[in-house]
């Protein structure tokens, strides 16, 4: 499959340096000839292919890569991600602490897949937190959905006598 925004890395796919892994000052080096080489939109959009490499791009097992991976991030990517948002929103919404806290920790996911690197792996250690949120965010809007439903049906079932 295609990605929908490749990785087109600004250096090569190969990096190196001299001096020892950690430190600071050639890492900073790279980091500094990156953004001068792409500039502003280009960091953008290594933080948004970043952010997909969390859900869309990578299975979180090497060894299970294929269709049931595939599956299983489909699922995640359509049917959980966009309802985490939206118990986010409720949650903020409802000043709901406790999911509030929730939503501080795939904030903090977020933030640091944008800056660094995302892949699913990171991601699965918060998958029960998503999932979590998810039915937060279902819940909250089950009712109105089934509300408008049955009213749908009672204005159908009126036309139709």
């Amino acid at each position: 499959m295609k990605p929908i925004i490749s990785l087109d890395p600004a250096l090569g796919r190969k990096l190196s340096f001299e001096g020892e892994l950690w430190e600071s000052e050639p890492a900073m080096a790279l980091a500094e000839k990156c953004e001068q080489k792409t500039g502003v939109s280009g960091q953008l959009k290594y933080g948004l292919t970043h952010l997909m490499l969390l859900w869309l791009y990578n299975g979180p097992w090497p060894s299970s890569a294929g269709v049931p991976t595939a599956i299983f991030a489909g699922i995640n990517a359509i049917g959980f991600a966009p309802a985490m948002f939206l118990g986010w929103f409720v949650a903020i919404r409802k000043r709901d602490t406790s999911v509030q806290i929730l939503s501080a920790h795939v904030a903090a996911l977020l933030v640091t897949a944008v800056v660094f690197f995302g892949e699913a792996r990171l991601r699965l250690p918060y998958d029960g937190v998503i999932l979590t949120m998810a039915a937060y965010g279902y819940a909250a809007v089950l009712p109105t959905v089934c509300d408008r439903v049955r009213r749908l049906f009672q204005r159908v079932r009126k036309r139709g006598t």
